[in-house]
């Protein structure tokens, strides 16, 4: 009975070794999207880099097609009543699986969107700039056309009230309509 009673440790000892070996191989198996930080250290940046915008990217991507059989319309989602990693847990757990610090994955997606808004902003304050300065010059009232001259100057303040750096703009306005799509941002 004795000896029966270790081959049954053996065993159990044995199977319990096969399944974390068999979480450990699957857990190996996951693809990190994550971008790599100098020293493992998160970056704390107001201003997101190259290598996190790519990152970012590649794992929308990545979870979308995963999870294609599913409602996504609010995985990803911009809020200020709380953090996403606390309003998403499915989306921010996958995305710890994957390598990233869910907090800055979702500054990241935020940080994104405010980019695009004040791309577009920026356009449109431009564009009022332009009409206002036209008007001015084919104006016959010269007291009208020194309005319209000082309300397009005026409008300047208003260019990228965001803060958003010259890397950021240009990191996204060339790709600005894919990756708003992507996120689901909508593009007026």
């Amino acid at each position: 009975m004795k000896k029966y009673s270790e081959a049954k440790i053996y065993l159990i000892f044995f199977i319990a070794i096969a399944i974390l070996l068999g979480i450990g191989i699957i857990q190996a198996r996951k693809k990190l999207y994550a971008p790599t930080y100098p020293q493992n250290k998160v970056s704390q940046s107001v201003e997101i880099s190259q290598e996190e915008l790519r990152a970012f990217l590649n794992t929308v991507i990545k979870y979308k097609q995963e999870n294609a059989d599913k409602d996504l319309s609010s995985d990803l989602s911009f809020s200020t009543a709380s953090s996403l990693a606390e309003e998403n847990k499915f989306l921010a757990s996958w995305v710890e699986e994957h390598g990233w610090d869910a907090k800055r994955f979702f500054y990241i997606e935020t940080r994104v969107r405010t980019i695009i808004s004040t791309i577009l902003k920026d356009r449109a304050i431009e564009a009022r700039k332009d009409l206002m300065n036209e008007s001015a010059e084919t104006t016959k009232s010269a007291s009208l056309a020194v309005m319209m001259q000082e309300e397009a100057k005026a409008q300047q303040k208003n260019l990228n009230i965001e803060q958003i750096s010259k890397a950021e703009r240009e990191m996204i306005a060339p790709q600005l309509k894919e990756i708003a799509e992507l996120i689901g941002q909508e593009v007026y």
